[in-house]
């Protein structure tokens, strides 16, 4: 027979009365539930234990009984061991990112071809986490509405929320449509401020996808002055986004939050401006229905992909990659001789000697050229690092903290109807004791980044650590735990058959400091900083930067656009493919003509063999 559980492990047949019992502080009694005796009972097996592991602790209980002599282990653990051997079917990021159906990103891989090299899946539900203050063992996870079925269907509302949220929502939709079209008449050149009315009116026109319920319903005319109210309260920029929802259109504590951190976003428990607040709600809402009931996409094998996809594009087109060799400070001069250090200009940056990875030469011995262990100088005139590599970029004490915990767990955390575990997770500040949102991330084996059967929760939250670092270590413990206690509530507020209650197998924890963007401006021309993204759930916000330090450089062209020059060759070069398989298809051809008398004829026919002698040379 096999051990069904030891101390408060769960299995199919196990209760808590039957395991984990102890006889005396120092014995612990483990029933056999597969043995049937001749009374119809099962055997129990008395192991004493030392009183140190005697607790509610099963990883420590499980640790001493595996070295002891018993070799007991829990189904647990030896699921993990099979589950270990899968390893290279893990894709754990360290920043989980989604794009936008609809975004700066969609529109960058598409323009410059690095869509070829990527595959998405379309995200398949949003949810909201609750948990009663009075009782944290009671957590509800309730579905985030994205259509109008889902917020008539809903039980997360209340009836009159309901018809103030699509109002709310279709004011919305009709203000970022109007955004778009002046966008797209600026690009256009056409230059008119003023949007005019009957683009205003083409409204219903351009919202013919999957999410157009939500948006707005068909042929309904367009609230004008409602509009011109939020543009109002916009352009005097003395309200956030809270106190809008509040008091112009009379939402509740509960629907503001729904709004403010699962459809706009926001982290912190102090609201933003109205402005970004409508900013981020209308990219969420245009993004909505393009490829699936959400408006995100993830990308097959893990977000890591979005870089390797533009390095391999890069690749093709002359980029170069310089190995084995860490970048140890940039050079600079002044531009003019006598000026002071202020006015200062890139000159190159200056390289390590080479090594591996770990530091160390492969096979122990050093098979490349001398001069290879010496310092490099690269000469450049522009840039790009990471904020956090520049020396001194911190001018505030207070420092913010992105912290992270990756579990894996074994089965389903949410049983969809297709199956598959591809959904985001809203946790509020405040649910117990947070100051920032929580972002949970659920992804298995549909995107290949965890074998099957497993499913990965990425939490994220932020901490933010005052009095320059004092305390850093305290806080962050404290994010940590709460990370803990939040994956063991989502755990909880999901019911399961028996059998089907997933378990965390493993969990790793870590964070890292987020600088941003505004808190250095670096001095010498030609050096630009890209800050982190943060907690942040889409990696369109990357996109922009990008184009923000692109324009910089490269005044006037066009950002994640190939040059014609590139096009043309590759028009050349795909039709003299087409060119060189003529001769292939002829030959195809004739034998397909061969076939079709054979096939109809019921029989089967024998070609003669042929050769055929090609030139060395054909023009």
């Amino acid at each position: 027979g096999m051990v069904q559980g030891i101390n408060n492990c769960k299995g199919d047949d196990i209760s808590d009365s039957n395991i984990g019992q102890q006889s005396s502080p120092s014995v612990m009694t483990i029933e056999l539930n597969e043995w049937n005796l001749a009374n119809g009972k099962s055997p129990l097996v008395h192991i004493p234990i030392p009183e140190s592991v005697a607790t509610n602790d099963p990883i420590a209980l499980e640790e001493f009984l595996s070295k002891s002599e018993n070799e007991i282990r829990s189904l647990q653990s030896i699921k993990a061991e099979q589950i270990m051997q899968q390893e290279r079917y893990f894709a754990l990021d360290a920043t989980p990112a989604f794009v936008l159906a609809s975004g700066r990103a969609v529109q960058g891989m598409l323009a410059s071809g690095v869509a070829d090299y990527l595959e998405f899946k379309a995200v398949e539900g949003l949810y909201w986490l609750e948990m009663n203050k009075d009782d944290e063992n009671n957590v509800e996870l309730s579905r985030v509405p994205c259509s109008k079925n889902d917020v008539f269907g809903t039980k997360l509302l209340a009836p009159m929320d309901k018809r103030r949220l699509m109002k709310f929502i279709q004011v919305s939709m009709d203000y970022a449509t109007k955004l778009s079209v002046a966008e797209e008449l600026q690009e256009s050149e056409i230059g008119d401020d003023s949007l005019p009315d009957s683009e205003v009116q083409s409204l219903n026109e351009r919202h013919l996808n999957q999410g157009r319920s939500l948006a707005r319903p068909q042929n309904k005319a367009v609230a004008t002055d409602e509009l011109n109210v939020l543009q109002q309260f916009i352009q005097k920029g003395n309200m956030t986004f809270d106190d809008f929802l509040s008091q112009k259109y009379k939402l509740s504590p509960k629907l503001r939050s729904i709004v403010r951190y699962a459809l706009a976003w926001e982290t912190e428990a102090s609201s933003t401006s109205l402005a970004d607040g409508m900013s981020s709600l209308c990219r969420h809402l245009q993004a909505l229905g393009r490829y699936g009931t959400t408006a995100f996409l993830f990308p097959m094998y893990g977000s890591g992909e979005l870089s390797q996809a533009f390095c391999r594009s890069a690749a093709v087109f002359g980029a170069t990659y310089l190995l084995r060799r860490a970048p140890l400070a940039i050079q600079c001069k002044n531009k003019k001789e006598g000026d002071n250090d202020s006015d200062m200009a890139v000159q190159g940056i200056l390289l390590s000697g080479y090594k591996a990875v770990d530091g160390s030469y492969e096979g122990g011995q050093k098979t490349h050229r001398k001069d290879q262990d010496k310092n490099k100088i690269v000469k450049c005139s522009q840039v790009v690092v990471p904020i956090n590599a520049i020396a001194g970029s911190k001018t505030s004490n207070n420092v913010q903290h992105v912290v992270r915990r990756i579990s894996v767990l074994s089965g389903k955390v949410i049983p969809p109807e297709s199956g598959e575990q591809r959904h985001v997770i809203f946790i509020p500040p405040q649910t117990d004791g947070n100051t920032h949102a929580i972002h949970g991330v659920l992804l298995d084996s549909s995107v290949s980044v965890a074998p099957q059967g497993c499913t990965l929760l990425h939490l994220t939250t932020t901490a933010l650590v005052e009095n320059g670092g004092n305390d850093s270590t305290e806080v962050l413990d404290k994010a940590v735990s709460l990370l803990e206690r939040m994956g063991k509530g989502i755990l909880q507020s999901i019911t399961f058959s028996s059998g089907e209650q997933p378990v965390e197998l493993y969990h790793v924890s870590f964070s890292h400091e987020c600088p941003l963007q505004f808190e250095t401006k670096p001095s010498p021309s030609g050096l630009y900083a890209c800050g982190h993204m943060g907690h942040c759930l889409t990696a369109d916000a990357a996109f922009e930067k990008a184009q923000e330090i692109f324009t910089s450089i490269c005044p006037g062209m066009e950002f994640l656009g190939l040059s014609n020059t590139f096009d043309e060759t590759i028009r050349e070069r795909a039709e003299e493919k087409r060119y060189d398989d003529d001769e292939k298809m002829m030959l195809e051809s004739a034998l397909g003509m061969i076939d079709k008398p054979s096939a109809s004829s019921g029989g089967t026919a024998t070609l003669p063999t042929t050769t055929t002698e090609t030139p060395e040379h054909t023009e």
